[in-house]
């Protein structure tokens, strides 16, 4: 695996692949834009596999993508995605992979909150240039690594105050 630059990155080493990086800024800016159409304008025309934070957001369909797309828009007034960092990318074929970590600030009512977003793309070379097969995402933990919690972390001084 390689560490890539893109635009606003916050670590990275490596030379950038151009497309990549405005195809994924171009998926963060159409998301935070609400921008249904410009995000399915991401997909592959084929297969595609779509899988969110919670258990049911499986979507192995464009029309199921589209779904889940439109029920994320309705939790947020306005949003904006931040600096990209811990970016990792590999190649193989006409198939491109990038792993990367992203904060992700919400408005919701009068509450502002901002959370990192932990994403796991699939993109395919085609004619039309890069396409989006596979993503997953998740809101990583802090200070819940299998170390931290074999080591003790559950005895954390943390959960201690929720006894």
């Amino acid at each position: 695996m390689s560490l890539m630059v893109l635009p606003g990155v916050s670590q990275a080493k490596g030379a950038p692949d151009q497309e990549l990086s405005v195809k994924i800024r171009f998926l963060l800016n159409h998301y935070a834009q609400k921008d249904v159409a410009g995000m399915m304008s991401l997909l592959s025309d084929g297969d595609v596999l779509i899988i969110g934070s919670d258990l049911s957001e499986v979507c192995t369909t464009r029309e199921q993508a589209e779904k889940l797309f439109q029920s994320d828009f309705k939790l947020w007034e306005s949003s904006s995605f931040g600096l990209i960092g811990k970016v990792y990318t590999q190649q193989a074929g006409d198939l491109i992979t990038a792993f990367f970590d992203v904060p992700f600030t919400f408005l919701r009512g009068q509450n502002s909150q901002t959370v990192v977003v932990r994403f796991a793309t699939v993109w395919k070379k085609s004619p039309q240039g890069l396409r989006l097969v596979q993503s997953m995402n998740t809101t990583p933990t802090i200070h819940q690594s299998a170390e931290e919690l074999s080591s003790g972390g559950l005895n954390s001084s943390a959960n201690k105050s929720n006894e």
